[in-house]
């Protein structure tokens, strides 16, 4: 069963959801809205560290960068489910090609995947952006929360690396 506000702010209230910085304004009906983050990496062969927070920037058509929400986002026994705002997909914008699922017990800023799907027209990114939404659903039977290698302890611990690759697990 998805949340509706109310229930958002009571998991909120009940430390079950942890959004760092919450902003009222950002809570919808069965949703919270994800700003953009103040850095992206610009991969075209290697990776350039980009400053939002200093320039916009331009991602043109079929270009890719790594990204971050502004927000820190946790979960306990709820799951969130990662989409794209429909205001920004409308221009092309793609956020995820990968992973939409925050797992309980992770704790970290979303890294995006972001691309440019519009074939014709430039999206112009912008730091604090609204480009996500988060839905969260009430589970049930969790036995183990993450344990993954992409989350952290506290927010101090964050960096910009956080977003690159990291080495492909090979499990056999």
């Amino acid at each position: 069963m998805f949340l509706g506000n109310l229930a958002i702010k009571e998991a909120i209230a009940s430390q079950n959801i942890k959004i760092s910085p919450f902003k009222e304004e950002l809570l919808q009906v069965a949703n919270y809205d994800l700003r953009l983050g103040q850095y992206i990496y610009l991969v075209n062969g290697d990776y350039h560290l980009i400053d939002l927070s200093k320039e916009e920037f331009i991602l043109n058509p079929g270009q890719f960068v790594l990204a971050h929400t502004e927000e820190f986002l946790g979960t306990v026994n709820v799951v969130g489910i990662l989409s794209t705002v429909s205001t920004v997909a409308r221009h092309g914008l793609d956020i995820h090609g990968s992973s939409s699922l925050l797992q309980p017990g992770w704790y970290n800023r979303i890294t995006l995947e972001l691309s440019n799907r519009n074939h014709t027209q430039s999206i112009k990114l912008s730091h604090k952006m609204v480009v996500a939404t988060v839905s969260f659903a009430k589970l049930t039977g969790v036995g183990e929360k993450y344990k993954g290698r992409y989350s952290i302890s506290s927010e101090k611990d964050w960096n910009p690396q956080m977003m690159l690759p990291k080495d492909i697990k090979i499990i056999s």
